[in-house]
């Protein structure tokens, strides 16, 4: 689930001529998350480890990383920039997966991710020389990018002589732009092997040590170009190598044996021969392919010309583990294998048809001969593949008929050359053209054809690695669907650029549909879209036989919940089978000729009638002179004669009618031949049903320039919860129209708050010659209507069109989290200003301190000083009491002196207890005192202490508020209004094309002009075609905004070809021009109502 967004994007608008000055070459957009690179772009199974977003647009508040196996996860890495901890689980496979990542703008584009057996290393900058090499062990993947122009990876290791060590390079196969090469050299600085381009585009290196010892690996970028996305995966390692599996294609569900050719393979035999210089090995090994034909994994890199095969992929785990994925396809029947020698006429290999062959273009100058038996008008496919297969062979083959004479001489009859197959359904943005030659054969005669294969560089190149399939089949149409998440541009000028279906509320994206078709299928194709979540939808659509492109499109309602998951789109289509097409097509012929043939009755008829009508008014003539003279033998033989024309021409004339009958009969059978073929062809038609195979672009490209786009593992869809500015809405969704038809199509202009501007609306993938308007929908209006009319030159077919409008708004991007920075510049300026107060009250509080410290010493010292003379006072008066005991001691027995010495020894004793007492008290004074004063140093340490952290806390506040006041400066100047182009479009509108039953002319008079509450005649001639023949109804249907004028509806007959359409105008009906009136007829069409329209003009005047 996305992270809720609390404020709302803000939308303004600038002059709409910006519109055509503002369109870059990027088509600057609206943010949507994409992804470039993710470092390192694998990792082992069973291991969890650091992953980096190192490159992407649109980047803002990646939550997580998304990939499509349930084994792979990752968890955001508290505290980073778009850092993870990855864990994959043991049991994931080896292979290419795919990961995208969740942000603020949606989920991303995908990019492979490889899952390895192998223990995992990084490269360790610096290693730009051998002296920095990074240490490396064989049977280790190492993870490295070229991260400058001059960037240069050097890997040291120790190596064993005579270990064939195979070096896997991934890096255009796991979607990076390095142009990889590996050298291996010794110590003495002497290259010992260079790879490069050998393995789609990527560098596989076999290598065997000569000697034990340090070897240096030397990776680099072969133009030398670098960056984050020129990272790569390298293993040295000792494990198996598939170079082909061969034959490479199998009948689904079954298993049978395959050879694998290639390095490494345990248990495997010497091949006999070598593939750029290195001997290849082979092992047989059992496959079992799943039992469904019509599927295609890309778990191993396909291009665009490949989107049609149907295969899987295959890895072989052999006893020291597994091999790298090969592709494997599926095939109808069981393959058989080209035999060799097959050059010569005498060596040509005889198929029986239909047939799978399995071929190797095995040497230079290979041409392979293949010799069947066909039957007159059998209709044959002929498909080689071999471009499609990766295989690296550009087959091409010739097709000749062999010719036998009286003494049983061959000789060659040259039928037909194929060589690449051209069709291109979105050229230079997924290119379907491909070099392998698809051919449509009809025999021409009973007799025996000979197939000639060669690789069209053949001369100069040949080994058994150029694998190629051979198939010849029964017609069997059928059908597969590409679909391509596409960036919007403006009308019409498509090109491939990294994009991902993407959503924001209340908005549509157009997502092209590709149907590549088999065998001729010429038939409609339905495509839905299914898992959709809550608040999205996307309307079917047909796909027609020309185009075969589609769009469909995606909306998002204004209240959908943000979401992100995936979405299947399946494609599904009644496939007649080719015989019956072929019994239809024949009685379509045969009633043509019917048809024909009952015209030329009639016609023939016509001159028969014309000579019974011309003798019979002879004859009345001749009787008419012959009863005035009744004697007259002259006119008497003038009736005779007269009579006898008349008998001739009656003869003559019921000839021709029962001819005419005869002819209507055969129309009759015929129409009924024809019924009963189509309801046995409807009968004998088969639904089906394919899921779509998803393209993704890897490499934006230019106009008119490709990109690097390839098949991707699924499709995945998003909400988030900002607002689209503008939205198209039509409620038109299917039309089937027949020529001269009129069709209204009313356009609502939905604006969010901020958007107020005219919107330029056109019409894309509408069909040729289809007369279209093309307008804007001014700021000031929430409608329009587009007229649409389909003249008779209109090709008959199903079409997919859109309305795509175009404006530039500017907008504010992210203003949550300007808001957000706002929040906490405030909140950090708050904290500041609270810690200098904090700090002044720190400040203050010391200074108490201090000066209580001061006055508790000052005390302490007057504590002493007075402790100090009270013991001097009691020493004294100790002294003096020990005095006046020594003198009473002394006193004798003289009573006045003894007496005399007790009182002053009495004295002397309170003396001293006074003196103890003022001691004691001197010494809790003293004692108290020092008490306070060590209180008072420690209130003084506590604060300075306090003072300290007051001082402290604010150095942390103020560097907080100073980096809350840069966070929000750059949240302020990233959310300042730029200038973006939307393109936003209507939901898909099917229109079906269809031959008109009728054309019509129209007379309006007094030139159009009516009066309110008067009536207006329309003079309407129809003329029948295309087999028509019933009666029509005249009418006149008001389009939307047009009130007060009626017609009532007039039949014409079977018989009748002309009428009069009375218009009534209401007498408060106001004056004006009336636009888009047509008269219109209806008729009962090939089992449908059929209308056909003329436009007029009309105009309501005072």
């Amino acid at each position: 689930m996305l992270r809720r967004v609390t404020s709302w994007p803000t939308f303004s608008l600038l002059p709409s001529l910006l519109l055509v000055a503002g369109l870059t070459q990027a088509f600057a957009q609206l943010p949507q998350t994409r992804l470039n690179a993710v470092f390192p772009p694998g990792g082992q199974a069973g291991t969890t480890f650091d992953v980096s977003i190192t490159s992407g647009t649109d980047l803002e508040e990646v939550q997580r990383l998304v990939f499509n196996h349930p084994g792979i996860s990752a968890a955001a890495k508290p505290a980073t920039n778009n850092q993870f901890s990855v864990s994959i689980a043991s049991d994931v496979p080896p292979g290419l997966y795919e990961v995208r990542c969740l942000g603020l703008w949606g989920i991303s584009n995908p990019r492979y991710f490889a899952v390895g057996v192998r223990p995992e290393r990084m490269e360790t900058e610096p290693n730009n020389t051998r002296e920095q090499a990074t240490p490396l062990e064989v049977n280790v993947t190492v993870n490295g990018k070229m991260n400058g122009g001059t960037d240069i990876d050097f890997y040291k290791i120790s190596l064993k002589a005579g270990q064939r060590l195979i070096g896997e390079f991934l890096g255009k196969r796991i979607d990076s732009r390095i142009d990889g090469a590996v050298e291996v050299y010794d110590t003495s600085g002497r290259r010992l092997a260079f790879a490069r381009n050998n393995v789609q585009r990527d560098p596989l290196l076999d290598f065997t040590p000569p000697a034990d010892g340090d070897y240096f690996l030397r990776v680099f970028d072969f133009v030398y170009a670098g960056g984050e996305e020129y990272a790569y995966r390298f293993t040295l390692h000792t494990g198996p190598y598939v170079d082909f599996i061969f034959p490479p294609a199998g009948v689904a569900g079954s298993t049978a044996a395959y050879t694998l050719y290639g390095r490494n393979l345990p248990g495997g035999q010497p091949a006999g021969f070598s593939v750029g210089g290195k001997p290849l090995e082979k092992v047989t090994v059992d496959v079992a392919l799943p039992n469904d034909p019509a599927r295609l994994e890309a778990n191993v890199p396909l291009d665009s010309p490949s989107a049609g095969i149907d295969a899987v992929t295959f890895t072989w785990n052999s006893p020291v583990g597994p091999s790298n994925p090969v592709l494997l396809g599926f095939a109808a029947l069981p393959v058989t294998v080209e035999t060799e020698p097959n050059n010569a006429a005498a060596e040509v290999q005889t198929l029986s048809i239909p047939a799978e062959l399995a071929g190797q273009f095995q040497s230079k100058a290979d041409v392979d001969l293949f010799q069947f038996a066909a039957k007159a008008q059998q209709v044959l496919w002929i498909e080689v593949l071999g471009h499609r297969l990766g295989s690296g062979a550009d087959p091409y083959l010739t097709l000749d008929q062999v010719v036998v004479n009286d003494k049983g001489e061959e000789s060659l009859k040259r039928l037909a050359a194929a060589d690449d197959d051209a069709a291109n359904l979105l050229p230079n943005v997924f290119d379907t053209n491909h070099d392998d030659p698809v051919y449509k054969f009809v025999v021409p005669a009973d007799g025996v054809y000979r197939l000639a294969v060669r690789d069209r560089y053949g001369a100069s190149r040949g080994d058994p690695s150029l694998i190629y399939r051979l198939i010849i089949r029964e017609e069997s149409p059928d059908f597969r669907l590409i679909v391509l998440p596409s960036m919007p541009t403006p009308p019409n000028q498509r090109q491939a650029q990294i994009w991902a279906v993407g959503l924001r509320r209340g908005d549509q994206l157009a997502v092209p549909v590709l149907a590549l078709r088999r065998d001729g299928f010429a038939g409609e194709i339905t495509v839905r879209v299914e898992g959709l979540p809550p608040g999205v939808s996307c309307r079917d659509i047909s796909i027609g036989a020309s185009p075969s492109v589609g769009t469909l499109v995606f909306a998002a309602a204004e209240d959908a919940p943000p979401w992100a998951g995936t979405v299947q789109v399946v494609g599904t289509a009644r496939i007649d089978q080719p015989q019956l097409v072929a019994a239809v097509a024949a009685a379509q012929a045969a009633q043509k000729t019917a048809q024909e043939a009952l015209a030329a009755a009639e016609k023939a008829l016509q001159k028969p009638n014309e000579d019974v009508q011309k003798a019979t008014a002879a004859l009345e003539a001749a009787k008419t002179e012959l009863a005035a003279k009744p004697d007259d033998e002259a006119l008497k033989k003038k009736v005779a004669d007269a009579e006898a024309q008349l008998a001739e021409a009656q003869k003559a004339q019921q000839a021709a009618a029962q001819a005419r009958t005869a002819a209507e009969q055969k129309l009759q059978e015929a129409n009924a031949a024809l019924q009963q073929a189509l309801e046995t062809r409807r009968a004998g038609a088969q639904d089906v049903v394919r899921l779509a195979r998803i393209g993704t672009v890897v490499w934006n490209g230019q106009p008119n320039v490709p990109g690097e786009v390839r098949l991707s593992q699924g499709l995945e869809l998003s909400v988030v919860e900002e607002a689209a500015p503008v939205q198209l809405v039509t409620e038109v969704h299917r039309v089937v129209a027949h020529h001269n038809r009129q069709i209204l199509i009313p356009v609502k202009m939905i604006k969010r708050p901020g958007f107020d501007t005219n919107v330029n609306i056109n019409f894309v993938g509408q069909p040729q010659n289809l007369q279209v308007e093309n307008k804007p929908i001014n700021k000031d209006k929430a409608e329009e209507v587009f007229r649409v009319f389909v003249p008779p030159n209109v090709p008959v077919g199903t079409y997919v069109m859109s309305l795509v409008g175009q404006a530039q708004v500017s907008y504010r991007r992210n203003p949550a989290k300007q808001d957000r920075a706002k929040a906490e510049f405030d909140s950090a300026t708050a904290a500041a200003n609270a810690a200098v107060e904090a700090q002044k009250t720190a400040a203050a509080n010391r200074d108490a301190a201090v000066k209580k410290l001061a006055e508790s010493q000052a005390a302490l010292k007057t504590a002493t000083e007075t402790k100090a003379a009270a013991e001097k006072a009691l020493r004294e008066a100790q002294a003096a009491e020990k005095a006046a005991a020594e003198a009473l001691k002394n006193a004798g027995e003289d009573a006045d002196a003894k007496a005399a010495a007790e009182k002053k020894l009495q004295e002397a004793q309170a003396a001293v207890k006074a003196a103890e007492d003022s001691a004691a008290q001197a010494e809790k004074a003293r004692a108290d005192a020092e008490a306070a004063a060590k209180s008072a140093e420690d209130a003084k340490v506590a604060a300075e202490n306090e003072l300290k952290a007051a001082e402290d806390k604010v150095k942390a506040a103020m560097a907080e508020k100073t980096a809350a006041e840069k966070r929000f400066k750059d949240a302020e100047n990233a959310t300042k209004p730029q200038n973006i182009n939307v393109f936003p479009t209507t939901t898909p509108i099917v229109l079906t094309v269809k031959p008109a039953p009728c054309t019509l002319t129209a007379n309006v008079a007094n030139g159009g002009n009516i009066k309110a509450g008067d009536k207006l005649e329309v003079k309407v001639d129809i003329k029948r075609q295309n087999g028509f023949a019933g009666p029509v109804t005249l009418t006149l249907p008001l389009p939307p905004g047009v009130a007060g004028l009626k017609a009532e509806p007039v039949v014409l007959p079977a018989d009748q070809s002309a009428g009069v359409l009375v218009l009534e105008a209401a007498a408060d009906a106001a004056e004006a021009a009336l636009a888009n009136m047509v008269v219109r007829v209806l008729a009962e069409f090939e089992g449908e109502e059929a209308a056909v329209d003329q436009p007029i003009t009309l105009k309501i005047v005072k």
